[in-house]
């Protein structure tokens, strides 16, 4: 070119490539188009082709003689991506199906999804410790009665029930919460065993 402007080279990626100016308009990208074929980058049919196009498809072609290396320059030449979201009720996204039933609990109550993430988000709490039942302790009993909600420390159930005496933790409502002592052996049918 006389003018003293460079136009870019052909070979798409090429490093060598000249930067392309920003193309602002449509008689930017016709300008850039009409130097891409006095190049031969694009055939004269394909250029007609893309003249008698929207304008998305002229854009489109421009981005595509872009050479590699310049293309993230140019990303306005593509066209915007549009949320089918955007503008719309959470109960006419429900019923077009783009959200379920639980993003439409959370769009519809923002505060209650606040709720269920922050408690989704922690460790659960340890339990507290409580009275033991058997020594009457406090804020040491970890151990739950199978019947009841009362507790008993780990000392205790050694001590009351060892694994390998006639004695079995299952008895431990009966002799401790229900404050009858240590069951008669004949009284109670016996304990099957594993």
């Amino acid at each position: 070119m006389d003018d003293g402007t460079r136009a870019p080279s052909g070979v798409p990626g090429d490093a060598t490539a000249d930067a392309v100016p920003p193309l602002p308009n449509r008689t930017g990208v016709l300008r850039f188009l009409g130097q891409q074929h006095l190049l031969g980058r694009i055939d004269l049919q394909s250029l007609l082709k893309v003249l008698r196009g929207r304008r998305e498809d002229l854009n489109r072609a421009a981005f595509d003689l872009i050479p590699l290396t310049e293309r993230a320059k140019h990303g306005y030449l593509l066209p915007k991506k549009v949320d089918p979201r955007e503008g719309k009720s959470p109960e006419q996204l429900y019923q077009e199906g783009l959200v379920t039933l639980l993003e439409y609990d959370d769009l519809k109550y923002p505060e209650r999804k606040a709720a269920r993430e922050a408690l989704e988000a922690t460790y659960p709490l340890p339990e507290p410790l409580h009275d033991c039942v058997a020594c009457g302790e406090p804020d040491k009993a970890s151990i739950k009665c199978l019947h009841c909600h009362r507790r008993v420390c780990q000392p205790c159930l050694a001590k009351f029930f060892p694994t390998s005496g006639e004695d079995a933790f299952l008895t431990m409502h009966h002799r401790f919460c229900l404050g009858f002592g240590r069951p008669v052996r004949h009284a109670l049918p016996p304990i099957a065993s594993l």
